[in-house]
């Protein structure tokens, strides 16, 4: 086991968003995330971060309780969130910094990093000069930098076109299986959950709960399962619209401290 979430609420503004979630995660476990807008996804990924404190209940790892950033779990957003300042050599450098590899050993890393995730060559170009799936490429780069046991990741493959995206996928799901490293993916895309997912956690009600567990590797059905397990009302009540404000604003919170963080 890398990771337990027992009984965990999370709250903001002193009210639950999401409430009593419980899963665990081994080793090389992918799971996936899945509920509408704003239900709560992105903060329970927060959560397992070390970004937010539960409101009640306990987030364990196997080295003890989690109660702050780690660098042992990764998080990628959904942008990529690289440094526009820094280049792509040295955005994946910072990661090493942050991770205590000897300065001896920098420069062959981050070559061998970003040559992994193929950007060879690209090294000396900052951000705006990437291509958004580059961008996500280097993103990936820096979160393996720090050699996670958990990488968290938060839509990381949307607003990509179609052949980038399913090469990426392809590419990093494959690497993080040969590293034994467990994936916890926030989506909205059922077809990527069922894909890419050994289970998907289903996030539904007002604060949010684990309402399904639906294991869906090798299903041919998981789709189907899925959908009816996200069946919702055509119309939301003035309790689910007030809980996706709360969630939102938290986002904005959550965003605050990963920068005070950089």
């Amino acid at each position: 086991m890398l990771l337990r979430v027992s009984e965990v609420t999370l709250s903001h503004g002193g009210k639950p968003v999401i409430a009593n979630a419980s899963f665990e995660l081994s080793r090389g476990e992918v799971v996936a995330i899945v509920g509408r807008s704003g239900v709560g996804k992105s903060t329970l990924l927060a959560a397992l971060a070390g970004l937010l404190a539960p409101a009640r209940g306990t987030i364990f790892t196997r080295h003890g309780k989690l109660a702050a950033p780690t660098p042992r779990h990764a998080i990628v957003f959904q942008d990529g969130a690289l440094f526009p300042w820094l280049t792509l050599e040295d955005n994946v450098h910072y990661a090493l910094v942050r991770h205590g590899v000897p300065r001896g050993e920098r420069k062959a890393r981050c070559k061998e990093l970003i040559a992994r995730v193929r950007l060879a060559g690209h090294e000396k170009k900052f951000p705006h000069e990437l291509s958004g799936g580059m961008k996500k490429r280097g993103a990936f780069a820096r979160a393996l930098a720090m050699e996670p046991e958990v990488i968290l990741l938060d839509e990381p493959f949307s607003a990509l076109d179609v052949a980038t995206r399913q090469e990426l996928q392809s590419e990093l799901f494959a690497l993080f299986a040969s590293r034994g490293t467990a994936v916890v993916i926030v989506t909205h895309d059922l077809e990527e959950a069922a894909a890419l997912a050994d289970r998907v956690l289903v996030l539904d009600g007002t604060p949010a709960t684990i309402t399904h567990e639906v294991v869906v590797r090798g299903d041919p059905a998981a789709i189907a399962k899925l959908e009816k397990a996200l069946q919702l009302p055509e119309e939301d009540s003035d309790a689910d619209l007030e809980a996706r404000d709360s969630d939102r604003d938290l986002a904005l919170d959550l965003g605050d401290r990963v920068a005070a963080l950089r």
